[in-house]
């Protein structure tokens, strides 16, 4: 039994404290193409917090267990090279916040917001092409074929956690 079993806070508790989190993982992708390691540590110990006061023990363990399947398979494109360290690691810290009956939603969610990045980034970089670069914006470099996959993973988390929130 969880010490507090009220989903309404539950909810308000992990969007106040991953959101902020999740945002800064976005801009710090963009500026520079990394995501700190600090900010997944400080999901992973936000979750941690969240799934002590909120979670039965078996969805916390049901929860972290789907952070590390993340986290592995990430290992494994890692190697691969088709996903940055920071952004699988990212991946990993989000995945405990998702519910396993919402697992699917949120990778389509994740999708989308992939597919909604692309325009407007590669816009940018065309733009930016034709005037002077922007030194402290690395991912909208003109001529990168990175991607700063790593927004995509905070919108898209954002907008799950904000989704769970009881408003009106």
């Amino acid at each position: 039994m969880p010490l507090w079993p009220d989903p309404v806070l539950a909810a308000w508790f992990a969007f106040a404290l991953a959101a902020p989190l999740f945002v800064w993982a976005a801009i710090c992708d963009l500026r520079r193409m990394i995501i700190p390691n600090r900010i997944s540590v400080l999901l992973v110990a936000v979750f941690i917090v969240w799934a002590a006061l909120f979670l039965t023990p078996e969805a916390a363990i049901w929860r972290a267990g789907a952070g590390l399947a993340t986290l592995t398979i990430g290992v494994i494109l890692v190697m691969a090279a088709r996903m940055g360290g920071g952004d699988m690691k990212l991946l990993a810290a989000a995945a405990p916040f998702v519910a396993p009956s919402h697992a699917g939603t949120a990778m389509v969610l994740l999708a989308l917001c992939l597919i909604a990045l692309l325009p407007p980034l590669f816009a940018a970089r065309w733009m930016l092409g034709r005037r002077a670069a922007t030194p402290g914006w690395v991912a909208l470099r003109p001529g990168s074929r990175d991607v700063p996959m790593g927004v995509s993973i905070a919108a898209a988390a954002v907008l799950y956690l904000f989704a769970l929130l009881p408003i009106g």
